[in-house]
């Protein structure tokens, strides 16, 4: 809840100072900090500068805690997104090889795949992440991850199916940009209007220009790159052209 923001940052922060080496803690300061920074208009001057001090939180929760699955996959991400790829790729795969039978590690290292255009590795990790008893939140993200895997390989109809079961599972800052704009792709020009306004509701600031929604977005991006290249000429150029052409659909 944004109107809770500052009571949660405080009742973090004497955390912190009650326990300076509670992984925990620095993680769950990155974690609110990236929902607010979601829910937040984007200030282009200071983007970089609030990624990185995010990426601050998680990287000391990694040091103090660097197989914290959830502080793994929290710092990769926003790594990424700083270009800094071969970073997160380390900070997934060394926890990986202590604890391979981590669900949340897989699925994150899975959306990294994704992202870096590895559709069966992507494919292979989140399947396995589910047979290991994914939660809900990862489940959504396999849903988006086989959605994803399935437009590339021009399958809409299991695109479609995977995509509404992500939304069906959660309706959350990082699946929901995402899913407004496979729902488009595939045609659901109202459901993606629905979705997006539900997402402008929860999270008002939230757009897909804001740079932690790379790693979900830019595989998209590539998906419309090879439409165009089969010769969809009518496939938007990117997903912040879905964006636009949905801001005219009438809700």
């Amino acid at each position: 809840d944004p109107d809770e923001y500052e009571n949660a940052r405080r009742q973090l922060e004497q955390a912190v100072e009650i326990a300076p080496d509670m992984a925990e803690a620095w993680w769950a300061i990155g974690e609110l900090e990236i929902n607010n920074y979601l829910s937040q208009p984007l200030q282009k001057e200071t983007d970089l500068e609030h990624l990185h001090t995010i990426i601050s939180y998680f990287r000391k929760s990694h040091e103090l805690s660097p197989f914290h699955a959830a502080a793994c996959g929290s710092l990769g991400h926003p790594l990424v997104s700083a270009g800094q790829p071969e970073e997160a790729l380390a900070v997934y795969k060394q926890p990986l090889e202590a604890n391979p039978l981590s669900a949340r590690l897989r699925v994150d290292y899975a959306l990294f795949l994704l992202w870096d255009g590895r559709y069966e590795e992507a494919m292979e990790n989140a399947d396995l992440a589910l047979k290991l008893g994914a939660f809900s939140l990862d489940r959504a993200f396999v849903w988006l991850i086989r959605s994803n895997v399935a437009l590339a390989q021009d399958n809409p109809a299991d695109a479609l199916e995977a995509v509404n079961r992500a939304i069906f599972i959660s309706k959350d800052p990082f699946t929901m940009p995402a899913a407004v704009a496979l729902l488009y792709i595939l045609g659901k020009h109202t459901d993606a209007r629905r979705i997006l306004d539900e997402m402008q509701q929860s999270f008002p600031g939230i757009s897909p220009q804001n740079p932690l929604l790379y790693v979900m977005l830019k595989p998209i991006d590539d998906i419309l790159a090879l439409q165009r290249e089969r010769g969809e000429e009518n496939s938007p150029a990117n997903v912040n052209e879905i964006y636009r052409l949905l801001s005219k659909i009438e809700p």
